[in-house]
């Protein structure tokens, strides 16, 4: 009922007592306007509305015997999630913790040589400990932190 809106439920009268309570599998409904009022058919068999109980979660503006449920606003949240996951699991398995750009002072063919670049960077990273601060000539590097908005 809250991913559909509507629950269908066929009382089932024995020596006019109900003796049970069907649950329709609400895949298989679908609604068919009569002007006044609707019916339902399941599969092959049509059902009026004195046949049936009918509990609606959220009535639809337009056809107010039809609910509407929460499956777009679960749907959006989902999303919302999983995008929110996706950008912290990203963030945390990321070499850099901030993620960081440096400026150094170096000749431009020397950084893009990956082999020139990786040992001016192990000159700085490779004897620190993660967290533990580096030690600098100063005005040699400049060194920003990116940082997401939330996590």
């Amino acid at each position: 009922m809250i991913l559909t809106g509507n629950v269908i439920v066929l009382p089932k009268i024995k020596n006019n007592l109900i003796d049970d309570l069907q649950i329709l599998n609400i895949d298989r409904v679908s609604f068919e306007d009569d002007g006044e009022s609707y019916k339902i058919r399941y599969g092959s068999m049509i059902f009026y509305p004195d046949e049936f109980l009918h509990f609606i979660l959220i009535p639809d503006d337009d056809y107010p015997y039809k609910g509407q449920g929460y499956t777009l606003t679960i749907k959006e949240t989902v999303l919302n999630l999983l995008q929110a996951n996706a950008t912290k699991t990203g963030f945390l398995k990321s070499k850099w913790k901030p993620s960081m750009i440096m400026s150094i002072n170096a000749d431009v063919e020397e950084l893009q040589d990956p082999e020139k670049r990786n040992k001016i960077l192990g000159s700085y990273t490779k004897t620190t400990e993660v967290g533990e601060p580096w030690i600098i000539p100063a005005g040699e590097i400049d060194i920003k932190t990116i940082q997401p908005l939330t996590l």
